[in-house]
Parts: C-alpha cells; structure tokens; sequence
C-alpha cells in the first residue's frame, strides 16, 4: 500500500510538471526556434518569474518526467526485490529446531558440524556452554545408499545387541535403541520422513529426554504434512 502511494506521488509530480514543459516548449522551439525565450509553463514555486530558451524548457520536462519513471521503476525493484536469499534448509535442519531442543537438553544448543550432499545430510547438536554433543541427525533418501533403509538400520542395532522398543508416534516402523548394559551410552532413535531415513544418535537416553524428542520429530513431521 505505501509502495502504491509513493508511486502514485512520484509519477504524478513528474509528470505534471515534466510534460507541459515538453510539449509547451516543444511547439515554441518548433515555431519560433529554440532560443526563443519563455516561461515555464507549469507555476512551481522555483520557477516562477524565470525566463529561460524553449530548448531549456524541454530538457527541464524531459528531466522532470524521466526522472519520475526511473525513480518509480528503482521503487518498484526495491520492493520486488527479496531482503535476502532464501536459505535451503536440509531435513536435518528442519528436524533440530533450536528453541525445542534447547527446552529438552535445559540450556541453548547449538549447530556444530554440518554436511549435506543432496542425499545425505549429518548434523550435529551441540550444547552451547561446552560444545558437548546432546544430538547427531543424518537423513538418507530412500533408495540412495545401501544399507540406509530403516530395516537395514535396525538390523544393524540388534546385531550391536541393542534393544529396540516400537514409537508409535514416529510410525509404525519407528524403533529407540537402547544399550542395555551402557545406559549412559545414549539411545538410536530410527524413523522415516518424507520416505527418508533419519537416525538421531541422542548422548543420554533418560526416558524424559526420549519421549520430549518422539513428541518434537513427530510434531514436525505432522507440520510438514
């Protein structure tokens, strides 16, 4: 709506003024030569009382009114132009949202190291006072890399004689390993997004901890859908 206004302003001043002075001094410069004297046919204040060539006269138009249009296309691009790049976030990104997690490990997380190849991406979720690990995310498209499939995953954690328990809430498929034995070890937490495989390594598995995270990447992926 202001854009509009300025606009609307803009052209408006420029013309009124530029376009009197184009024609007006254009049939002057044409009948009786540009250097014929003349006033400005429009009465703005700075030119009032002035006399000046019927050549000056245009150009003053010309500028008026080619000012107008190239101070409304320059206004015009700064309002279609974007105020910035749009970053792509990868789906390990869109799975640690700061402000949730940060509630879950009691203090501000961080990113840490970060990669993603189109296919792949890793993240790791540091906590932000000492740069411990509270998460590692990697999502891996469906079809992409053997042995990145769900089933594939969860093979592998029972044959490391970790015990699996189901997550409803993440899908049918979805499973937390546990470390019977190394319960500070951490859990596994396997689930699908968007037909993708996530696996997020957590570094502590107290079932508060586990059960905030099920309820954050199931609210995500219901966000999502």
């Amino acid at each position: 709506m202001l854009v509009t206004v300025l606009i609307i302003i803009v052209l408006t001043a420029g013309l009124w003024v530029g376009l009197p002075g184009i024609l007006a001094g254009g049939r002057v410069c044409e009948h009786r030569g540009p250097e014929h004297l003349m006033h400005y046919p429009v009465g703005v204040p700075w030119f009032r009382g002035k006399v000046n060539t019927a050549r000056w006269v245009v150009r003053t138009g010309r500028l008026f009114a080619g000012g107008a249009l190239l101070i409304t296309a320059a206004i015009l691009g700064l309002a279609w132009w974007p105020t910035q790049a749009k970053k792509t976030v990868t789906p390990c990104e869109w799975l640690a949202p700061v402000d949730q997690l940060s509630a879950v490990a009691g203090e501000a997380i961080v990113y840490g190291t970060h990669m993603s190849s189109g296919h792949r991406c890793e993240l790791e979720v540091q906590t932000g006072a000492d740069q411990a690990r509270f998460l590692r995310i990697e999502v891996d498209a469906p079809g992409m890399l053997l042995g990145a499939s769900l089933e594939s995953q969860r093979r592998e954690l029972e044959r490391r004689s970790m015990k699996l328990r189901p997550l409803p809430a993440l899908g049918s498929a979805a499973v937390v390993a546990l470390r019977p034995n190394q319960p500070n070890e951490g859990a596994v937490i396997l689930f699908t997004h968007e037909g993708a495989t996530v696996r997020v390594q957590t570094a502590r598995s107290r079932p508060t901890d586990l059960k905030s995270l099920a309820r954050i990447f199931a609210g995500l992926r219901e966000d999502e859908g």
